[in-house]
């Protein structure tokens, strides 16, 4: 008796076996436009600043034009593996130049930071079949990176 049993099926193309499409209801979801990736882009940075950053992070809540420009190329479900990478090297990368953030001075995502974190995502994509592998390998990097104190 498995008439109560409900779930939801992904796809990312229609060939989908005749006999199993029969019992589907198939919905297609079109790609963002570029506009909405942008709303997208700037609610997942908002995201990633709330949640994975220290509550006394130095960067700007608003992505400039230019980096939402270059982000739309990007899937949204990459988009904050994406950001993450890029405030941690634009963190790095102000840290060797001495910048010390203020309430009227905040850091910045620069596109160079968003090219090398695209860059670095989808050369480890090209190897790696499992995301879970692909952030195992990223964590032990940090940590052999990391100078503890």
């Amino acid at each position: 008796d498995t008439y109560k049993i409900n779930c939801v099926l992904t796809a990312n193309h229609g060939d989908i076996p005749e006999p199993i499409e029969s019992r589907l209801d198939v919905f297609d979801i079109r790609d963002p436009s570029k506009e909405e990736s942008k709303i997208i882009a700037q609610s997942v940075w908002h995201d990633v600043c709330e949640k994975e950053l220290p509550s006394t992070h130095p960067f700007s809540l608003t992505l400039s034009e230019d980096i939402l420009e270059i982000i739309t190329s990007i899937s949204p479900r990459i988009m904050r593996k994406v950001l993450t990478t890029a405030a941690g090297k634009a963190t790095l990368a102000a840290q060797a130049d001495g910048f010390v953030p203020s309430e009227t001075q905040k850091l910045s995502i620069t596109i160079e930071h968003l090219r090398l974190a695209i860059a670095k995502y989808q050369y480890q994509t090209g190897f790696v079949a499992d995301p879970e592998i692909q952030l195992l390998a990223c964590m032990t990097e940090i940590m052999v990176e990391a100078e503890f104190k």
